[in-house]
């Protein structure tokens, strides 16, 4: 249940006829921050390093006291942590599923592989001894030897686990998992006049501040979840490829907000 903090934020916000937008700038907080947090909505705050500092710039703005705000996030943070956790441990275990099915298929084709190889080297060997048993005589001593060199050929092939020159890596840790993969990305950002930009890729958070006039050169990985909050002032491109802002602005307002899986599909997200 929350705490009688977020009517007493907007009460005396209120009571000193603040807007939001003027709060905004008068602290350099995007407005974004601040509505959520006058909601009460912690989940689309950014990452806890810049919550915690905005929210007391904003309480000590009002002369509040932020403590209680503070503890309640705290406990947001807790819950969360531990939804995160199991959700880390599900994601795990279809990693570990994923790697193991992957071993499996290379073992698969390993035995298939070694099973062909025996295969037609019976068949060339039965086929050469019905061409010949005709018109020459059999040595058995050179049987002898064509068996033997047969099962060295085997054994090296078995103690090796080689086909075709490619070593088959008999431990499942060793094989590199084929889903996980890393594709980093160019964004370059121009801002005339300024702008506050938000940007998080799928590791961190890579901005967070008000931008001014000047051009700007970041390398992330996506996933992108971007917020601007004056895009009529910002040009970005990802790899090279230009944003038509213009797609992505929310109701009544000039900020942007998309979300993006590879720098090339790009998805708007809507104010709430």
């Amino acid at each position: 249940m929350k705490r009688a903090w977020i009517s007493n934020l907007k009460q005396v916000r209120n009571s000193k006829n603040l807007s939001l937008e003027y709060c905004s700038n008068s602290i350099n907080v995007p407005i974004e921050f601040l509505i959520n947090l006058e909601k009460g909505k912690f989940r689309k705050l950014p990452p806890a390093i810049y919550t915690k500092h905005h929210i007391k710039n904003y309480f000590y703005y009002l002369n509040l006291d932020p403590e209680e705000c503070l503890l309640d996030y705290e406990d947001y943070l807790f819950k969360n942590s531990r939804k995160k956790n199991k959700k880390t441990e599900k994601i795990e275990k279809k990693r570990l599923e994923k790697k193991r099915n992957t071993y499996s298929i290379y073992l698969l084709v390993f035995v298939f592989t070694l099973t062909a190889v025996y295969f037609f080297s019976s068949k060339n060997k039965t086929t050469n001894n019905s061409l010949n048993i005709n018109d020459i005589e059999i040595s058995t001593d050179s049987n002898f030897t064509n068996e033997e060199n047969f099962l060295i050929e085997n054994k090296v092939l078995t103690d090796d686990t080689k086909v075709n020159g490619i070593k088959i890596e008999e431990d499942v840790d060793s094989i590199e998992n084929p889903f996980i993969l890393d594709f980093p990305l160019k964004i370059n950002i121009e801002v005339i006049g300024e702008s506050w930009i938000i940007l998080e890729d799928a590791n961190e958070m890579k901005l967070y501040e008000l931008m001014q006039t000047g051009a700007y050169e970041l390398i992330g990985n996506p996933p992108f979840k971007v917020n601007i909050g004056y895009s009529p002032a910002v040009k970005m491109s990802i790899n090279n490829k230009e944003i038509d802002l213009k797609k992505f602005i929310n109701k009544s307002s000039n900020s942007a907000a998309f979300y993006t899986i590879d720098g090339e599909n790009i998805e708007k997200i809507d104010d709430k």
